[in-house]
């Protein structure tokens, strides 16, 4: 696959899947209800024998084409149809695991084939194993109430016998769990969009409809709802620390009840809770809460107990560095060794090398070794602007503990520089790195022949509120202090 091979379909999905997953696939290449073309099959072969190079782009279509068609001359519509043939076995594929995942929507599915086929007998025995699955359920979500609702509805459409002495009680539970399914949807709509754009959880409550009085309703029926809609309540005490970030009452709330239950969440939800409770973590910590540290780890933690820190097969590469920045601000450096040797393979290629090195120039600073941390940062490729200051502000650390001030002036030359260019930072982390320039280089100044000045620095730092890598000017003030 060339270069411009990357933007087609198949080359997307194949990166899409794991291993595992394209292995399974191929019983529905050579299932005959779900392929009858046989260069599709060898088109699957070409690429198992190839699986490598295939998902790093190094197939051309070219070859591909000769391999599976022979050695007539390309032929580019040719391609497109034995690739494309690919590519809709995939998305069957990804369906129909989504279909095998969701026991509630299968056994739906089938009750509404009894129910238009006039087969009652079969329609009450689904309908009270239906039913009794349903009370047994944890994960009361948005996908719960949609197939409960539909569940009562067929019941309600369907009128034997045993459902019309049923009806009014049925009656009662659909318009609950339509209730129910309408507020989920709401109140999970606002809290994923309030995590991309700043300030939209209180403007919704003026908004987006009905979503006030949502609110007002939960506050109402508060205890109700958390005794019996134990989902919806979680996804209530989300909104509220967003709404209000100084109540960490519910944040403590939801944590304590993952610790409890944590495994008994579907993936889908514990995915969606532990973002949010992460989200609220980190812009505690960066407001100045430092308590707040520990519990980024917590939630990182679980996020890897649970085999749900991959989105797909990549981890992003911004919350790979994190989570090792964090973790060995904590000390946790055995723990984030770890981390960077499970998931640094699953960086995506272009960045692969630079976040590994960058995570590991981290490790080796924080136990002391500068000439191993400086070797790493050399390797780094300043793709973005968070790669960019991480890397600028660990170099800065590394030359202030070998006392080379020579390379400390060059890089915070070039980084104010950066800085002041730059339109795309926000305003909140370009002010987080410029107090920390600010404060290094009052460092500097103290630490190169001027220590007289080191109470009147630690001073000062100690009136600040937080910023990034306060604590280490701190620390590195006082041991001035005390020569």
């Amino acid at each position: 696959m060339s270069f411009k091979m990357k933007k087609i379909k198949l080359y997307i999905l194949l990166k899409s899947i794991s291993k595992d997953e394209f292995d399974d696939l191929y019983d529905f290449v050579i299932s005959p209800v779900m392929n009858k073309d046989a260069s599709v099959i060898a088109l699957y072969d070409f690429i198992k024998e190839n699986y490598d190079a295939a998902i790093s782009g190094k197939l051309t279509k070219e070859e591909i084409y000769k391999k599976v068609i022979g050695p007539e001359e390309f032929n580019e519509s040719k391609y497109w149809k034995l690739t494309s043939g690919l590519s809709k076995l995939i998305d069957k594929y990804l369906m129909y695991q989504f279909y095998e995942n969701d026991s509630y929507y299968q056994k739906n599915l089938l009750l509404d084939i009894y129910r238009t086929r006039n087969v009652p007998k079969l329609f009450e025995t689904l309908s009270k194993e239906i039913r009794r699955s349903f009370d047994n359920e944890f994960n009361k979500g948005l996908s719960f109430y949609f197939n409960r609702t539909h569940y009562y509805f067929q019941k309600l459409s369907y009128l034997g016998d045993e459902n019309i002495d049923e009806f009014e009680v049925d009656l009662k539970k659909m318009f609950e769990d339509l209730r129910m399914f309408f507020i989920m949807t709401n109140i999970t709509s606002v809290s994923i969009i309030s995590n991309f754009k700043d300030g939209f959880i209180k403007d919704a409550k003026k908004e987006i409809w009905m979503f006030d009085q949502i609110l007002e309703y939960l506050n109402k029926n508060k205890n109700k709802v958390k005794k019996e809609n134990h989902i919806v309540y979680i996804f209530f005490l989300i909104i509220l620390i967003k709404l209000d970030p100084s109540k960490e009452k519910y944040y403590f709330e939801i944590k304590k009840r993952l610790q409890t239950d944590k495994y008994r969440f579907s993936k889908n939800l514990l995915r969606h809770i532990l973002i949010n409770l992460f989200d609220y973590a980190v812009k505690k910590f960066i407001s100045g809460n430092e308590k707040f540290l520990k519990e980024i780890y917590f939630m990182n933690k679980i996020m890897d107990e649970n085999s749900l820190t991959l989105f797909g097969e990549f981890i992003q590469g911004g919350y790979f560095y994190s989570v090792v920045e964090h973790s060995a601000l904590l000390g946790e450096l055995e723990w984030a060794e770890e981390f960077i040797g499970k998931y640094g393979k699953y960086l995506n290629e272009d960045y692969r090398e630079s976040g590994l090195n960058l995570a590991k120039a981290r490790v080796f600073f924080e136990l002391g070794d500068f000439d191993s941390s400086l070797m790493h940062l050399i390797r780094v490729d300043n793709l973005d602007h968070y790669f960019y200051l991480s890397h600028k502000v660990l170099l800065l650390q590394n030359y202030y503990e070998k006392k080379d001030f020579e390379s400390i002036d060059r890089i915070l030359e070039t980084t104010s520089k950066y800085l002041n260019r730059r339109i795309d930072i926000s305003d909140e982390l370009k002010n987080n790195f410029l107090k920390f320039f600010l404060f290094f280089r009052k460092l500097k100044t103290t630490a190169n022949g001027k220590e007289y000045l080191s109470k009147n620095l630690l001073d000062e730092l100690s009136k600040e509120k937080f910023f990034i890598y306060r604590k280490w000017l701190q620390e590195k003030t006082k041991e001035l202090n005390h020569k």
